[in-house]
């Protein structure tokens, strides 16, 4: 949003002030950060976070952009590109040629991770993006937090507190809520009565 606003030289509505500010509650119960003890984090973790946090809003602004000519499996293409180098930077793919990526069968991880991870998320990302605004795209990208709870629960059988199942609900409030207000009324059509 605030690559959205700097772009479009525009302040932030008052209601997607609000609306971030029950997200970022209900993502703070929703994470369970609450219980936890963030003192041992070194700030290279800090660091970590908000750089994943700029890429991912520079990954929305990008896409919110139409470009001419350009379509949405060239975007897809050139956006997958750019995560590879950026991924192949930061780590070492040894598993490449050490024999772990084809002989414990990694591969097909890889290509079910690749596939549901990669390819599918952009392409859908690409697509619906522009119809929507990087603004909107970005509240809506908070359903990330509800699944990845809800599915940390069902696959790794983790415990779930109150507090957690209370921060999906006001995440989930806090993305209903700007469709809500933007919500323009249909015009009453008036029916003459003859004379």
């Amino acid at each position: 949003m605030l690559m959205d606003c700097v772009a479009n030289r525009r302040w932030l509505k008052r209601i997607e002030v609000i609306s971030l500010l029950i997200l970022f509650g209900g993502t703070i119960l929703a994470a369970g950060v609450i219980d936890a003890d963030l003192s041992g984090i070194p700030w290279q973790g800090w660091a970590w976070g908000i750089g994943a946090a700029f890429c991912f809003s520079a990954f929305m602004f990008v896409n919110g952009k139409q470009i001419e000519g350009m379509d949405t499996t060239t975007r897809l293409f050139y956006v997958s590109l750019a995560a590879a180098l950026v991924i192949a930077v930061f780590q070492t793919p040894e598993i490449m040629w050490n024999g772990t990526f084809f002989g414990e069968g990694l591969w097909v991880y890889g290509l079910l991770l690749g596939f549901f991870g990669i390819i599918m998320p952009i392409y859908f990302f690409s697509i619906a993006v522009p119809h929507v605004g990087s603004g909107l795209a970005s509240i809506l990208s908070a359903m990330e937090l509800p699944v990845a709870v809800i599915a940390s629960v069902i696959i790794l059988s983790e415990s779930l507190t109150v507090l957690q199942i209370v921060g999906i609900f006001v995440v989930l409030a806090g993305m209903v809520l700007p469709s809500m207000f933007n919500r323009t009324p249909k015009p009453v059509e008036r029916i003459e009565e003859p004379a």
